[in-house]
């Protein structure tokens, strides 16, 4: 099983804040001496010299708007470009997620009235209700520990991998019914704690991804929640792999001369071919999300292979297919206009 999955290369994916609390720094401003004795000779012209550009502190995060009342809704709900229920859509409520209500406006259409939210979009009030709960910014994260790419294969062999260094990674949990993973669904939670019989299976096949809502711990073992209330055993699904890199932070890394960052997309392992053939010795096999450097351009006349520097040792390179093995930024073929090199 080879999923495809687009993936973006992160440029900086962890750069500090900036202190927005400082003024902006430029050449302080002295007072001016009037008793200066002046050389009778002129002055020799200064020698042109670039201005250094101040550095300026970033702005300051706009402070959220003060809130009217906090609101909540069972199921999700449009919000309009303005009170009226003809206007067009901005945007959902969350399922269950607070909002803000800035004010209460009029408008036709709604006998609870409207309200004006954040980013100026209007709710009619109709099936909300007031909560003291504040609003929590989308997505929330899920936190647990699930597979690392490198554990693919002992995983795969046992269901087993190393876990207890949870963390907020994914907004749900995503897995699926796979070779060894049954998958088997049970009605709720109380029935599984029960020890009733599974009421049914996820239904297996390349593309059924599944999203469970959150982890439970129960005296039987920790279990995946679905929306439908349904449970599965955390061990009888297969749960999808997920990387802990963040990308680079090219002002400290920067690319190499001549060559692109790039990073491997195979979750069974990215073969590293020794010539840029399908059917070449394998050199290595990296896991998921391993970052390489490649040549910036392809060795191949279809486009789609890439020579690696040093991947078979020290003046041996390697060759990936962008296809199956690994993804990278191209070169565009003309910049916009206002875009500089």
């Amino acid at each position: 099983m080879r999923p495809s999955l687009p993936l973006l290369l992160v440029v900086a994916a962890c750069l500090p804040s900036a202190d927005a609390s400082g003024p902006v720094r430029g050449q302080p401003a002295g007072d001016t001496p009037t008793d200066l004795v002046l050389d009778p000779a002129p002055p020799a012209p200064p020698a042109p010299s670039v201005p250094a550009a101040p550095e300026v502190a970033a702005p300051p995060e706009p402070p959220a708007p003060a809130a009217l009342e906090h609101r909540t809704s069972a199921r999700s709900l449009e919000i309009r470009s303005r009170p009226d229920p003809s206007a067009s859509r901005r945007g959902l409520t969350a399922e269950g997620g607070v909002f803000r209500v800035l004010e209460h406006v009029t408008g036709p259409g709604c006998a609870a009235g409207w309200a004006r939210l954040e980013a100026d979009g209007f709710l009619c009030l109709a099936n909300t209700e007031v909560v003291t709960s504040d609003p929590v910014q989308l997505p929330a994260m899920v936190t647990f520990d699930p597979p690392r790419p490198e554990e693919f294969e002992s995983y795969m062999a046992t269901g087993l991998y190393d876990h207890g260094q949870p963390d907020a990674l994914t907004p749900a949990v995503y897995a699926k019914r796979w070779r060894r993973f049954t998958g088997k669904l049970y009605s709720s939670l109380e029935a599984y704690e029960s020890g009733a019989t599974p009421v049914g299976q996820l239904t297996p096949g390349a593309g059924m991804k599944y999203r469970f809502e959150e982890i439970v711990p129960t005296t039987k073992g920790e279990v995946l929640t679905r929306s439908d209330g349904q449970v599965a055993r955390i061990d009888d699904v297969y749960l999808y792999p997920i990387t802990r890199w963040k990308g680079r932070d090219f002002p400290t890394e920067p690319p190499p001369e001549g060559l692109w960052p790039a990073i491997t997309v195979d979750y069974e392992g990215a073969q590293i071919l020794a010539e840029p053939r399908a059917d070449a010795a394998v050199l290595q096999s990296l896991p998921f999300h391993t970052p390489l450097w490649v040549e910036r351009e392809p060795v191949s006349a279809d486009g789609h292979w890439w020579r690696i520097p040093d991947a078979g040792g020290p003046g041996i390179p390697g060759y990936a297919e962008d296809g199956e093995a690994l993804r990278h930024p191209t070169s565009p073929p003309s910049l916009p206009d206002g875009v500089g090199a």
